[in-house]
């Protein structure tokens, strides 16, 4: 006989009527016998599922629930651990472990491994998507490569247990119009979201720490893009040829510009470049066509001479900081009617900057 443990526990805890219990193991519990813990009274938890991987112990995943009984987030509770949860019912066969892989009843194909799942599949065709935080017990922390790449993905919500979003997860979805990214994923692959033409707006949050490279290239109905605090590194190509996308602001969390990033985001007539920024590389707004300003942010101290080629209507450069280096006379040759900005009490600017005449900005 395989062994799995399901279990339905509910907390015992009241404000009074308790005193301290002593420490009991997980692995003897019984129905209608209390585990210790030392959470506040109060606290309400549900057990989705409990498994015995080897012999009597048991391994459980918890969620702690809202007042609703949502489950809103999951936490291993090894052998041994104290908890304070009366035990109602439970049911027993022989498996060491839940299954490996398997599919949804929603479509998702998965795959299970080290105590975690990866959503590695779709096999439905147009639909809004809601990935599940759990799937037999165990939490669903990664979108695989690939996992959702060319269907016909309207929206998707991906709950806050996924901390990573593989390459090409969600790449070529022509329908997708709608994203939530929570705050517990960390970085998103290369070619995630490219090719996503439908994308209208995308808010990336402050958990996020590095953006691979074409993360969101190609997305053409892109308008709104927001950059979490978080964000350190911004992938080569990783907006490049979002035409629809208006602005942008490059919070100053980020040290890391990759070549071309936004190359080709014709639409865009306003970049804000984050304090943290030291180097602006090759091509990153390289024929921005409809680019009228930028500012630039003090912590640069160098632009390449392509940065800004073929920013033909750049009027306006606005520099934070002293005057950074440059690789070429020939910086900013295509803007004819640029005016360089610099503030009072900054060092290094001369008449004229890049081939364009500079003045005293007062912001």
């Amino acid at each position: 006989m395989k062994q799995y443990l399901v279990l339905v526990l509910w907390m015992a805890f009241a404000a009074t009527g308790f005193s301290e219990p002593m420490p009991v193991k997980i692995s003897s519990f019984a129905k209608g016998e209390l585990v210790c813990s030392t959470l506040q009274p109060g606290t309400t938890a549900t057990v989705e599922r409990a498994i015995s991987p080897t012999g009597p112990w048991v391994r459980i995943w918890i969620g702690l629930a809202d007042s609703n009984g949502v489950v809103k987030a999951a936490a291993l509770v090894a052998p041994g651990t104290q908890a304070f949860y009366r035990v109602f019912g439970f049911g027993r066969d022989d498996s060491p472990s839940a299954p490996a892989n398997g599919r949804t009843a929603t479509g998702l194909d998965y795959a299970a491994t080290n105590g975690a799942v990866a959503i590695t599949g779709y096999s439905v065709g147009d639909a809004a998507v809601a990935i599940p935080s759990v799937i037999n017990g165990l939490p669903v922390t990664s979108v695989g490569s690939r996992a959702f790449y060319g269907s016909g993905l309207t929206s998707v919500t991906i709950p806050d247990s996924v901390t990573s979003i593989g390459n090409e997860a969600f790449s070529n979805c022509a329908n997708l119009t709608s994203v939530t990214i929570p705050d517990s994923v960390t970085s998103i692959g290369q070619h995630a979201f490219s090719d996503c033409s439908g994308l209208t707006s995308v808010t990336i949050p402050d958990s996020v720490t590095s953006l691979g490279q074409r993360a969101f290239y190609n997305c053409s109905g892109l308008t709104s893009v927001t950059i979490g605090n978080g964000v350190t590194s911004i992938g080569g190509a990783a907006f490049s040829s979002c035409a629809s996308l208006t602005s942008i602001t490059i919070p100053n969390g980020v040290t890391s510009l990759g070549s071309s990033a936004f190359s080709d985001c014709t639409g865009l007539t306003n970049a804000t470049i984050g304090n943290g920024v030291v180097f602006i590389g090759d091509f990153v707004f390289l024929r921005c066509t409809g680019l009228t300003s930028v500012v630039i942010g003090n912590g640069v101290t160098g632009i390449a001479a392509s940065a800004f080629a073929g920013c033909y209507n750049l009027a306006a450069a606005y520099f934070k900081g002293n005057a950074p280096r440059f690789d070429s006379a020939r910086l900013f040759a295509e803007n004819d009617y640029l005016i360089v900005y610099c503030l009072a009490g900054t060092t290094g600017w001369d008449q004229m900057f890049g081939g364009r005449l500079t003045t005293l900005w007062s912001p």
